[in-house]
Formats: C-alpha cells, sequence, structure tokens
C-alpha cells in the first residue's frame, strides 16, 4: 500500500511517521526545500532557530510524548516567563494575580470581573457550548465593556485583525484554558528542545526515511484518478492520498465536486509576517508582551532569549509578528522598509531602544499564518474524508478550539492517521472475502 501525503509541516511528518511504522510506503512531498512548514528555521551562530516563534507547555501531552518516543528527552529545556501588555506606550507586566490587580487602567471592579472571567474559561470543560456566540459578546458580558475594550479586543485584534468582532467564544476557551492549566505555582511554564525544533524536525524525517518512507521536494499541482491508484503530477502513483496543506491549496489539486470546493473556501485564513531581530542589548525582562495599542505598527513581541539563554545564538533573539489580511500592505513590503515600520513602533514602547543594537534582521511571510476561526465554526470543519474515496484531509484549520500548535497538529494527525489505518484494514478484510 502507497500512500502519499502532500505537505512537509508537522502534521504531514507525523502522519507520514505514524504510517510508515505500521508499514506503508509513505511519500512526502513538500514543495519547499526545507521541511517543518511554519516549524522551518534559520541557522543563528552555532544552533538552529525557528523562523516563527515556537515553545510548548507542559499540557502538550502528544509533544511531549513524541519526544520521548524518538530519544529527546534530554534536549527538553524549561522556564518560567513573564507575560506582559505595552498599553498607551507603557510596558506593563501581567504575569500574576497581583500584577493584574496592579494594573491600574482598569477600575478594582473591572479587574475582579477580568480575573473571574478568566477562571471561568480554565474551569469550563467544554468550550463547544458558545460557539454559536461571538468572543466579543461572551467577554463583554463576563468580563465587562471596559474590560473587553482595553484588553480582549485589542488581543482579538492582534490574532484576527479585521475578523475579531466575529471570533468563536469556543476559540478563546481553547485558548486560555491550554494556556492557564500549564502554570505551576502562578507564573507560566514554557519548554522547548535544545538546538531548536528543527532537531525535532530531522529525527522525524530520519525515522521515516528509516520506515522505507521517501520524501521529495516537490510542488503538487495535479491529482488525478485511474481505475486504481491516484496519480500525482501525471508522474508518481499511489493507493491513497493525505492532505496536510492549508484547505486554500486544494481546491486545485484535484477535480473536485462543487459542493466540496464551497466547503474548502469557507476556510479563511490570516497572513503573517514575522521579523526576526539579532540584538546586542535585550529589550526588557518579558518573554512575551501583546501591544495593544491601535495606532503602534507591532502586534506581538517574544523576547526569545528571555526563554533561552543567549549563549545559544551569540545574540538577543526578538521576535516582531503582525497576523494580517492577504492583501496587506506590509505583505508588499520591503524587508528594510518593514525594519523601519517595526523600529517605529519599538521605540515607543522601548524609549531607549535604538537601531544600533540591531546585530542582523530576517523577514518571513506566510500567507496561512491562522485560519479564522469565527462563530459557529464546529460546523465549517471539514471532516477526514473527501468526496473521492481514498483521499484525506488533515491539517490545522481541524484542531479548533484549539488553536494551532505543535502539540495539537500531532494529536490531530495521530487521530486521522489511525482512522485511515482502520478504513484500509476494513476494505482489505472486504477484499479477503470477496
Amino acid at each position: 500500500m502507497r500512500i502519499a501525503i502532500i505537505g512537509g509541516g508537522i502534521g504531514g511528518l507525523y502522519s507520514g511517521y505514524f504510517l510508515s511504522k505500521k508499514g506503508f510506503k509513505v511519500t512526502i512531498f513538500e514543495k519547499d526545500k526545507e521541511l517543518g512548514g511554519l516549524l522551518g528555521s534559520y541557522k543563528i551562530g552555532k544552533t538552529h532557530l525557528e523562523k516563527y516563534y515556537h515553545h510548548f507547555f507542559n499540557t502538550d501531552n502528544k509533544l511531549i510524548e513524541l519526544i520521548k518516543e524518538l530519544g529527546l528527552t534530554d534536549k527538553i529545556i524549561k522556564k518560567r516567563t513573564d507575560v506582559g501588555f505595552a498599553y498607551k506606550n507603557r510596558l506593563i507586566k501581567c504575569s500574576t494575580p497581583l500584577d493584574l490587580m496592579k494594573f491600574n487602567c482598569l477600575g478594582l471592579i473591572d479587574r475582579l470581573r477580568l480575573g473571574l472571567s478568566v477562571l471561568r474559561l480554565k474551569y469550563m470543560k467544554n468550550g463547544s457550548k458558545i460557539d454559536k456566540i461571538s468572543a466579543k459578546e461572551w467577554l463583554t458580558k463576563n468580563a465587562g465593556y471596559r474590560s473587553y475594550k482595553a484588553i480582549w479586543e485589542p488581543l482579538l485584534k492582534i490574532k484576527f485583525g479585521d475578523d475579531y468582532q466575529n471570533i468563536s467564544a469556543a476559540w478563546v476557551w481553547g485558548r486560555i484554558s491550554t494556556r492557564l492549566n500549564s502554570r505551576k505555582r502562578i507564573k507560566e511554564e514554557l519548554f522547548y528542545l535544545k538546538g531548536g525544533f528543527k532537531t525535532l524536525v530531522d529525527k522525524l524525517s530520519k525515522r521515516i526515511k528509516d520506515n522505507k518512507g521517501n520524501i521529495i521536494n516537490e510542488k503538487v499541482n495535479s491529482i488525478e484518478k485511474d481505475k486504481k491508484k491516484f496519480i500525482i503530477n501525471n508522474n508518481h502513483k499511489f493507493d491513497k492520498i493525505v492532505l496536510t496543506v492549508p484547505s486554500k491549496q486544494i481546491t486545485n489539486m484535484y477535480k473536485w465536486p462543487n459542493d466540496f470546493i464551497e466547503s474548502l473556501n469557507k476556510i479563511k485564513y490570516k497572513s503573517v509576517v514575522c521579523m526576526t531581530l539579532e540584538l546586542k542589548e535585550p529589550l526588557s525582562d518579558i518573554y512575551w508582551t501583546n501591544v495593544l495599542d491601535d495606532n503602534n505598527p507591532l502586534s506581538i513581541i517574544i523576547e526569545h532569549t528571555n526563554m533561552i539563554n543567549k549563549k545559544s545564538y551569540g545574540s538577543n533573539i526578538v521576535y516582531l509578528a503582525n497576523y494580517i489580511s492577504q492583501d496587506s500592505s506590509l505583505m508588499k513590503m520591503k524587508n528594510y522598509d518593514l525594519l523601519k515600520h517595526y523600529c517605529k513602533g519599538l521605540r515607543n514602547i522601548y524609549p531607549k531602544f535604538s537601531e544600533n543594537i540591531i546585530k542582523n534582521y530576517y523577514v518571513t511571510k506566510n500567507n496561512f499564518g491562522t485560519p479564522i476561526y469565527d462563530k459557529n465554526y464546529f460546523e465549517k470543519i471539514l471532516p477526514l474524508n473527501t468526496p473521492i474515496k481514498g483521499i484525506y484531509v488533515v491539517n490545522t484549520s481541524q484542531i479548533f478550539p484549539f488553536d494551532r500548535s505543535i502539540n495539537f497538529s500531532i494529536k490531530m494527525a495521530k487521530k486521522y492517521s489511525s482512522t485511515i489505518v482502520k478504513y484500509i484494514e476494513k476494505d482489505n478484510l472486504e477484499i479477503n472475502k470477496e
């Protein structure tokens, strides 16, 4: 049984690893030279660093299980970190309940309501119950209008831009419950891999090849079907196909029925622009800063070396990121102009910041940074099976209500790959009976 997996991101790699362990002849098609998708890396100094910021939590059980299975447990690094807000050009630490009570941008009652709403999300067992209402509606009711306007609305804008008003409340539940349940005592505890997540990508790739799998750097332009086989790019023949690429990229690969194309097109995406800075000095002692000011060009500031020692890189590493519409001017902006644009935002928050401390910078852009999880999203989730028997969809749009992450990509890929194996076993049983 020959199985093609389209897409070499973490979901595709794990699917390939799982299926190759089961004895299937797996071939992964990846259009880029590098595997990993959004988990791809640069080489900085003597180590590797992700092009887009990554970490994981102590609650990311499927990722931790995989790390153990691959013999990488000794690579795990853990660190308690601080989070903060940039609010009206002020940097405000907000890592503990005490920090929240000191957040004088809101009155005492509003701060209490804000804290209670977060706790309610943390202990809510099933977020699917609030999928039919917007995050705006749920948060305004539970956290209060002033808390929503000061905190939640800017956070939703950071992630979803102009689509923020219609985001499902279930997504907020998935995001908050995951993060808060990762805390030990008060501060959040984050995890990372020594050598970067390239260590994980390389190990998965090696295991797939050890299991007689194959990895091809080739863009899939077409899938056709003869009587018994699927043919990729008029050249490669397979018995089954697993599509792990974004839903939008699937539409032109095959002559799908119109109703399936409509289902694929219902999944909308935000693009992401991410700049990585190598600095001579740190900006602050905060790991993750959400920028709540509409007039600041920055949305997220992640000081990676406040989690991982800068000796690994020879510099202080800072990520600057924006989730934007695919037609945003930032997607078209030249790298140097983007640097100037972002430096202006940094100076507003860090008055002592100077461009003289920048040693180097890198820019990456991707049209499929995150699906837009609007309300009633459960009704949009694509099933594993496509209308064409033997072609399956396993991608990040199906992770909801949780935010797309390494852990949930692995969890989803494991669940769906197990089901694919059962389908194949059932088909073989029926053939043998005949």
